[in-house]
């Protein structure tokens, strides 16, 4: 189990960073983090896994502090900034990978390749790939290697249709392998698909939380985003943008 008390990371003359957070991801468990931008969620992640130093609480991993190096590599991460060797081939750059850690198997790499639909590109430079490409590059490195926990920033982002699809598949079979596996998202209909537990956050802190349906049903909405909106504050801003809309139209009309 991935356990988080009362973490929090404040930054100064900022009012981004996070506040008393606290859950858990259990065996074969799905969470996603979901808020507008500047909400923590970027935040959270790097306090987890240690790319940024916490100022308060605990992270553990089957119980063991993740400031532990051997815990840390239990981890594996698809940040949302795509960072790549780019003089390399795509074949260079996973055996570099590779050989960065032990229970990679050569066939595993092939398999992943065809899943993604990157076989034939192997071999080019990954300077010549596509946002897309690259993305998929990216996804393959980190999920190649060992892990518990599967952390993913933003993985829908520059990815295709197929690719979504692709990953989703990935992601539930990691699951169902008994993975636990943590999500932010601006696509809401991504995270209500394959999430099994959802946090909302608004400045830091968390103001909803729950399953898809407990979140809709609390809120009285059929849709997770009227949900969403709700929960985060933003049900004013939406209202607003209506007016801005209905004043556009009649400043139009009037032309």
């Amino acid at each position: 189990m991935l356990a988080i008390n009362d973490l929090n990371k404040i930054y100064k003359n900022s009012e981004n960073g996070v506040k008393e957070i606290s859950f858990q991801i259990s065996k074969g468990e799905i969470l996603c983090l979901a808020g507008p931008n500047g909400s923590g969620k970027t935040t959270l992640l790097n306090s987890i896994l240690g790319i940024i130093k916490k100022d308060k609480g605990s992270i553990s991993l089957f119980g063991q502090n993740v400031d532990n190096d051997a815990i840390k590599n239990r981890f594996a991460y698809i940040s949302d900034e795509i960072i790549l060797i780019e003089e390399l081939t795509g074949f260079e750059y996973l055996a570099f990978i590779k050989s960065m850690y032990k229970g990679i198997n050569k066939n595993q790499i092939i398999t992943l390749l065809k899943i993604f639909d990157l076989e034939k590109d192997i071999d080019k430079l990954i300077s010549s790939y596509s946002h897309g490409m690259k993305k998929k590059l990216q996804i393959i490195s980190m999920i190649m290697k060992p892990f518990d926990v599967l952390v993913l920033d933003e993985p829908c982002r520059g990815l295709d249709v197929e690719a979504v699809y692709v990953l989703k598949k990935i992601v539930d079979s990691f699951k169902r392998k008994g993975k636990m596996i943590l999500i932010t998202s601006h696509d809401l209909l991504f995270i209500e698909e394959i999430c099994d537990k959802i946090l909302i956050l608004t400045r830091g802190i968390v103001v909803g939380g729950g399953t898809p349906e407990e979140i809709k049903s609390q809120y009285k909405k059929n849709k997770i985003e009227e949900a969403f909106l709700e929960a985060a504050f933003l049900k004013e801003r939406e209202n607003e943008i209506d007016c801005y809309l209905e004043d556009y139209f009649d400043v139009i009309e009037s032309i």
